[in-house]
């Protein structure tokens, strides 16, 4: 009996921490109110902004039997919650891809030279021609669309639970009464 009446407690605290990590985490990430203030970026080391309100909205928490888990879900917003905590560099190349996966063929119409800036297309009558045409498409379209996005450390879960730890604790305390 006393073991159920533990595992009732362990299950209470860690919903209830996790809760409360979670709105501490969540009221860390700003939502600029003006269109004015999208423009800004948020300080390296300090929380990120949530233009959208996606990574605000992705964090979540599960309780198991002896743990609870609190994070953004990655099947919500893919890896910007990762990047905004730890930094890194993220290839956005969707686009790219796609365009790089082109082939022109004899009798299609494709990039026949480069003048004043820009590609000159027409119908492709040699297989030399198309060979041609995808070296262009490669140099001046797939290679000029590559972006790269830099994100400096800008760690928030980790903050979230330093200055949630007195609190939590205080759940503790009035979980063991």
């Amino acid at each position: 009996m006393s073991k159920n009446i533990s595992n009732v407690l362990k299950n209470a605290f860690f919903r209830s921490s996790g809760a409360y990590l979670r709105r501490v985490v969540r009221n860390l990430i700003k939502v600029p109110r003006t269109k004015k203030k999208y423009r800004k970026k948020s300080l390296p080391g300090q929380a990120p902004y949530s233009h959208t309100k996606a990574l605000k909205n992705s964090i979540l928490f599960a309780v198991s039997n002896d743990s609870v888990v609190i994070g953004p879900a990655a099947n919500l917003i893919s890896d910007i919650g990762a990047l905004h905590e730890f930094g890194g560099i993220r290839h956005k190349n969707s686009y790219r891809e796609m365009l790089a996966k082109k082939k022109f063929k004899v009798g299609s119409t494709g990039p026949i030279r480069y003048e004043n800036d820009k590609l000159v297309y027409t119908k492709i009558l040699t297989i030399r021609q198309a060979a041609k045409a995808n070296n262009l498409h490669q140099k001046y379209v797939v290679n000029a669309q590559r972006k790269t996005a830099h994100y400096p450390r800008r760690p928030f879960m980790s903050t979230g639970l330093y200055k949630s730890v007195p609190k939590i604790a205080q759940i503790w305390a009035q979980a063991c009464r």
